[in-house]
């Protein structure tokens, strides 16, 4: 692979923290992305190694300039993508100061610093989410009071195929994600005559079970997060160039919200769209 990326003259890095739910150990994971010749997209990992806290912007910033010197492409890195926090902020900083201040980059490095857009979604529907946090935290109990148990989720599968539907109970909540809440809403949504039939048979299930209000609203806001959820799918992808993609999915969402907070008749929706405004328009 090196003998490939020798041949690139232009090099973009995207870095993100990932921790180990078991182990509580932070993992950096540095990926580059660069066209060949023939203008094929490439997307390669080239490191992805225990970092040790603190995961300050000097200590985040050595460990990149190590990756790049590694890989030998330092001087051919033209933008590094990063999640909004204030640590990646003073990690390109580091850089620029102590790096790339050697060498020309591109628009006298404008466009070094990118921040994740994808990121950006996810501070403003994690912020909108708080309109129902209580009724989550309930929900997501009762999701994981059913997959702990093989007679339980047994027991609601029954009752599941009685009346029908699908099996989309088998999902995992990943916390740093909104749309995998968003996902996990959507499903007891689509369950919401099965969860009170099987409360029936197991009552621990009844302190998880959302009321009649409850369902209303989760119900409502699953339909109005799921243009971020298109969104936050469509400028993810890897392999497709999404710098052409973000600026549409972000007006589309700047006139969902505005009408939301101006006409919606629903005021969970309209106080949701207003949190979020208000994030959106910070960035």
């Amino acid at each position: 692979m090196k003998a490939m990326m020798s041949k690139v003259r232009i090099i973009e890095l995207t870095t993100d923290l990932w921790w180990s739910g078991e182990q509580k150990l932070g993992y950096m994971m540095v990926t580059g992305h660069f066209i060949d010749a023939k203008w094929v997209i490439h997307k390669r990992v080239l490191d992805f190694v225990n970092v040790p806290p603190p995961h300050t912007g000097e200590v985040l910033a050595r460990h990149l300039i190590k990756v790049m010197d590694d890989w030998g492409i330092k001087d051919r890195v033209v933008s590094i993508t990063v999640d909004n926090v204030s640590a990646n902020d003073n990690c390109i900083q580091t850089l620029n100061e102590d790096i790339f201040s050697k060498w020309k980059l591109l628009l006298y490095g404008k466009l070094f610093h990118v921040r994740c857009c994808a990121h950006i979604l996810n501070l403003l529907v994690k912020d909108g989410l708080q309109v129902i946090i209580e009724s989550i935290e309930k929900i997501k109990g009762g999701v994981k009071h059913l997959v702990s148990s093989e007679r339980r989720c047994n027991n609601f599968n029954r009752i599941r195929l009685a009346q029908g539907l699908s099996d989309k109970l088998q999902v995992l909540d990943n916390n740093a994600r909104w749309n995998s809440t968003w996902f996990i809403l959507s499903i007891t949504c689509f369950y919401n005559t099965v969860c009170p039939r099987y409360a029936e048979e197991d009552s621990t299930f009844l302190n998880f079970l959302p009321t009649d209000i409850e369902w209303e609203r989760v119900d409502d806001i699953c339909r109005f997060l799921e243009v971020f959820a298109d969104a936050t799918e469509l400028i993810s992808g890897s392999y497709y160039p999404t710098v052409n993609l973000f600026l549409g999915q972000l007006w589309k969402i700047k006139c969902l919200l505005n009408d939301h907070i101006e006409l919606s008749t629903k005021r969970h929706l309209s106080v949701m769209a207003m949190k979020m405004q208000l994030k959106f328009d910070k960035y």
